[in-house]
């Protein structure tokens, strides 16, 4: 069984360390980074140590990050083009997580990883229910808001007819016509007799 190794960089202070990685992440030189170290926090880290750890520990989850994003974009590329639609942003991320846990599990294969990538999926099939789910409602509620507007309109009109109607009868008692044949035409208008 290989031993576990402990590199320098992981006895530095959290903020020297962050100061390494992040030196690392924006790929300056060695030197660079253990004169920021220096200049910053005071603490001193040996080119060779910071070597290392940036070989053996930093690196494979950078390469790691840019596999997850090569296979993440052909992923969502094809996925697109197969539905015609844009993948929504919260099945992508949780896609790129699952891509990343596959391509560090293929690196380091741990059971327990492994089990975890089983979960990932079952969570990612979840989310996509979930969103199958929304678009559903989302059509449902666009055919209710159809409806709705298809009711104002007729009340709409219903309401215009009622208007004229009133005009009419307004218009007959302007006129001077018997109450009594105003109220015939008022049951006409309201479909009481023929």
């Amino acid at each position: 069984m290989e031993r576990k190794r402990h590199y320098a960089v992981e006895k530095l202070s959290p903020q020297a360390r962050a100061l390494v990685d992040a030196g690392l992440g924006d790929n300056k030189t060695y030197q660079q980074i253990v004169d920021a170290l220096k200049k910053e926090t005071g603490e001193k880290l040996p080119l060779s140590s910071l070597q290392r750890y940036h070989a053996k520990r930093w690196f494979p989850v950078r390469a790691a990050l840019e596999e997850t994003e090569r296979l993440h974009g052909l992923v969502k590329e094809s996925l697109e083009k197969s539905q015609g639609k844009k993948l929504d942003e919260a099945t992508s991320e949780v896609s790129k997580a699952m891509l990343f846990k596959v391509v560090t599990a293929l690196k380091d294969p741990d059971p327990y990883a492994l089990y975890s990538l089983v979960l990932a999926e079952g969570r990612l099939d979840v989310q996509k229910e979930r969103n199958r789910i929304l678009r559903e409602r989302t059509a449902n509620d666009r055919e209710k808001i159809a409806l709705l507007e298809r009711t104002v309109a007729v009340r709409e009109k219903q309401i215009e007819r009622v208007k004229a109607n009133a005009e009419k009868v307004k218009g007959a008692l302007a006129a001077g016509v018997k109450p009594e044949k105003v109220a015939e035409m008022v049951d006409r208008l309201l479909g009481l007799s023929k």
